[in-house]
């Protein structure tokens, strides 16, 4: 073998057990994560299927709740369709960012990110922030991009407004 075919199989085998070491200490220090805490855990609970009566239980897991600060809050179950826990849950108040995620997702379900949406008066009059004049026209992309950066009122409204007579309309309604 030449000298330079030497140097690169010296190479190789360095750079293999480099990673050879890398793997055997990430997998130790996984491992040590792993086991540390099940080390300090105790035998569970007995549940009410064994037969043994549960002690120190809440009959209702929204009574032990920290006291909430938000203006409004609903916990609504998707599969049965209860409210599970509603605070001024019909009160009308600015778009929240996880509703404009929501609104984009939507969209973006239904819409090409190359739509072209132009901000209506209604969408631009919708609330502050807002950053849009009646008539602009942008790409969903582009619009999706500035009102989820911006975290713009206006911009959320006019999505969903692109996205009446669709599949997912009542999605962006609700959103919007």
């Amino acid at each position: 073998m030449e000298i330079p075919e030497l140097q690169e199989v010296a190479r190789q085998t360095r750079v293999s057990r480099e990673f050879g070491v890398g793997l055997l200490i990430g997998s130790l220090a996984l491992a040590l994560f792993l086991y540390v805490p099940l080390a300090g855990r105790t035998a569970s609970p007995p549940s009410p299927g064994d037969g043994a009566p549960v002690t120190g239980v809440e009959a209702d897991a929204f009574q032990s709740l920290p006291p909430l600060t938000a203006k409004a809050a609903i916990v609504y179950d998707l599969a049965t369709g209860e409210t599970l826990y509603a605070n001024n849950a019909d009160a009308q108040l600015p778009l929240a960012s996880l509703t404009k995620l929501l609104t984009v997702y939507a969209a973006l379900l239904e819409l090409s990110p190359d739509t072209l949406v132009t901000i209506s008066p209604r969408a631009a009059a919708f609330g502050t922030p807002r950053a849009f004049a009646p008539g602009d026209t942008l790409s969903l992309s582009d619009l999706a991009r500035l009102t989820l950066t911006g975290s713009l009122n206006d911009g959320a409204s006019a999505i969903a407004e692109a996205g009446e007579g669709r599949e997912n309309h009542a999605m962006l309604a609700a959103a919007a």
